[in-house]
């Protein structure tokens, strides 16, 4: 079994870990040695792979810009996110392109590469990321690792329709519909304009509770009530703000192509 492991969040995590740990030991500002930092991600893939039940490992990162910056419209995608790098992310960069097995990602997010992936082996492979949008990626098994206050998730494979919780966590084509309603503060993305967990709750709770329709018509359920939510909030707008924030929230389960989105 494969642990696919999102590298992308993880070299933040093993840098400002390594950092904040050597600041706690000296009492100082100064930074901390490489040898910490290779340390922590050696650990952290170490602890990942065998909490999601596996005996390798594949890392991915993005590289370059993806094609959401251009997609976004309505507010820049990420746009709320600092600049500044950690110390050492280029090093320990160039240590997991060079020394790790690695898949690099381009034109679209490392995200995207790991639903792809995962997908195509589901019986083999486990998606492992601490980014909530993968719980959306229905037929995958996902794996999420503890940090500080925030519990580990799975191995669980994520069902078609799933739910969603009155605080906005959830799994599934649900999870997808109820951050469409929401939005993602993380990536800058609005959603509807005042709608939050608990509006996203309300619309597809009853819709995911309806024991009488079949998933298909749970899936073309919740869609429907959300283009409702729409238009409801941008008038003669809804369609083009609706497809522009569908794209920026679904992971890509393949390659990239027009309408292959929701």
């Amino acid at each position: 079994m494969i642990a696919l492991i999102d590298a992308d969040l993880l070299r933040y995590e093993c840098c400002y870990a390594a950092q904040a740990a050597y600041k706690q030991m000296t009492d100082t500002d100064d930074n901390v040695n490489f040898d910490a930092v290779q340390d922590a991600l050696d650990y952290r893939i170490k602890q990942i792979t065998i909490g999601a039940g596996c005996d390798s490992y594949v890392l991915y990162i993005t590289e370059g810009r993806t094609f959401r910056y251009d997609v976004a419209v309505t507010a820049p995608y990420k746009g709320t996110r600092h600049a500044d790098r950690p110390y050492h992310y280029a090093n320990l960069t160039a240590v997991i392109k060079s020394l790790h097995p690695c898949r690099v990602v381009t034109h679209m997010e490392a995200d995207d590469q790991l639903a792809i992936d995962a997908l195509a082996d589901p019986d083999n492979t486990v998606l492992c990321s601490r980014d909530k949008d993968l719980r959306q990626v229905t037929g995958a098994k996902v794996y999420s690792w503890e940090l500080l206050n925030q519990p580990s998730f799975g191995p669980t494979k994520i069902e078609r329709i799933g739910s969603v919780d009155r605080k906005g966590k959830g799994t599934g084509y649900t999870f997808f519909m109820a951050q469409m309603v929401m939005g993602d503060s993380a990536d800058n993305v609005p959603g509807i304009k005042g709608k939050g967990p608990a509006a996203a709750h309300a619309i597809l709770s009853p819709i995911v509770e309806d024991d009488e329709l079949t998933e298909d018509e749970k899936v073309a359920e919740m869609k429907a009530a959300v283009i409702t939510a729409y238009q409801r909030c941008y008038a003669e707008d809804y369609d083009d703000v609706y497809e522009e924030q569908a794209t920026l929230l679904w992971m890509l389960r393949a390659e990239p192509t027009d309408g292959e989105r929701v």
